[in-house]
């Protein structure tokens, strides 16, 4: 789908999603364990950071590949360039990248928070499809 110079720059982003998804998991296991779990809302906060760069990975593809001429957008967003593409690109589940799309968008305007379930289930998705498209490698035991 991309150039193999596009593909590793994303692979090498797509990596520090998923380094920060571990440790944030991991931090936040040994710290809820020790009782230190009395903030409410930081388990919150801790996934959807994660959330809000695999969606940033997508939005590089999408716009590498919107340069490289696979389909063209009037639009620079990731909304924008997930709708330009819809018909064009083969999406695994476009219904759930969109609701991942909507949740970061949520994320970065309105301070909205999801649960860990609902970022890794965004951030399954978008692993999902950079993997159908050839953009990284899926790995064994990522998922929690």
């Amino acid at each position: 789908m991309l150039s193999t110079e596009s593909i590793s720059h994303i692979e090498m982003e797509w990596a520090g999603a998923e380094v920060m998804l571990s440790a944030m998991r991991s931090r936040s296991l040994i710290t809820f364990s020790r009782g230190r779990g009395a903030v409410i809302g930081v388990d919150r906060i801790i996934y959807n950071l994660p959330l809000l760069l695999a969606a940033d990975v997508l939005c590089q593809t999408l716009r590498i590949a919107k340069e490289e001429g696979q389909f063209s957008a009037k639009k620079h967003t990731l909304g924008g360039l997930v709708k330009a593409s819809k018909e064009i690109l083969p999406w695994v589940d476009w219904d759930s990248i969109w609701e991942a799309v909507d949740r970061r968008n949520a994320i970065a305007h309105d301070g909205a928070l999801y649960s860990r379930r609902e970022c890794q289930e965004s951030i399954d998705s978008i692993r999902a499809q950079l993997v159908q498209w050839g953009i990284i490698q899926e790995k064994q035991g990522v998922r929690p």
